[in-house]
């Protein structure tokens, strides 16, 4: 292969082209969750300081620190696990100092919980099996073959994110039901909703977060189609984690579509940062 293009200089010395790392899927969760916590409490004004309120506030508390641990940190620390089982231990014993309506909208707050920690359990799957699979290491694609199941990997992590978008896009569909099958006063259902809506209100944010994730996916098979098209007139170089391509549209179509995954995790780091450092100042109403 004669005239290989490497990457135009700004692009050929970022080493990690598409930025998964373990701690991303432990963040969706974590940060749902603590968003579940808040609107449980703007859900429920009359906990005030009762012991139910001490418990959730502990939980919400061991929640919000493992997730700046984790999203202010460079090495990409993954969110501990015991944060969301504190959290969800702090909101069952709460539950049960609860009386009435009130303790209905608890119960009905973790059955949506539940739901959405299943959704974030098989986006973590399909995260941990595009992180194993190696997409673009080019020392390990020795022929065409193997670009196939490559493709299958990266569908799958995106089918998992648009699946876990749907659900946070329609959260207050869902939770709405689960008070519909507990409660039959159309007063608290409606009361119980507007806490929700308040303490929910950073969907939007979650929402383009899994934007970004999109974007990333697409630059992986984006990325895949032109090894493929442009089999035998590339070569990969293991040092610089890259593809060098010969001709020379096909070397800028590979520079945009790592710029383009590049920018996307740059900025899915910068939402998550945004979200976890508005708690303080946007819950002062709710803790």
């Amino acid at each position: 292969m004669n005239n290989l293009r490497p990457l135009p200089p700004e692009h050929a010395a970022k080493k990690k082209r598409f930025a998964f790392t373990a701690a991303n899927a432990g963040v969706a969760l974590l940060l749902v969750g603590l968003l579940l916590g808040i609107a449980l409490l703007l859900l429920l004004p009359r906990l005030q300081e009762t012991k139910s309120r001490q418990q959730l506030d502990e939980g919400i508390t061991v929640l919000e620190q493992s997730l700046r641990d984790s999203v202010n940190s460079t090495n990409a620390v993954p969110p501990s696990t015991a944060a969301l089982d504190k959290f969800i231990a702090s909101a069952k014993a709460a539950s049960k100092n609860l009386k009435g309506a009130e303790a209905v909208a608890m119960q009905a707050g973790l059955s949506y919980f539940a739901k959405l920690k299943t959704e974030t359990e098989i986006y973590t799957k399909a995260v941990d099996a595009l992180q194993k699979a190696d997409i673009l290491n080019g020392d390990l694609i020795k022929t065409k073959e193997q670009l196939a199941p490559r493709r299958k990997v990266v569908q799958a992590f995106l089918d998992a994110n648009r699946q876990f978008q749907e659900f946070v896009r329609d959260s207050d569909k869902h939770f709405e039901m689960e008070l519909k099958v507990r409660l039959s006063n159309p007063a608290d259902i409606t009361k119980a909703m507007d806490g929700f809506h308040k303490g929910n209100s950073r969907n939007a944010v979650l929402l383009k977060i899994r934007d970004t994730d999109e974007r990333i996916g697409k630059s992986l098979l984006g990325t895949l189609d032109l090894i493929d098209q442009q089999w035998g007139q590339w070569k990969f170089d293991a040092k610089k984690d890259e593809f060098i391509f010969q001709d020379a549209e096909a070397a800028k179509k590979y520079a945009a579509l790592q710029k383009e995954s590049d920018d996307a995790a740059e900025e899915q780091t910068a939402l998550q940062r945004q979200l976890v450092n508005s708690l303080d100042t946007k819950n002062a109403g709710a803790r």
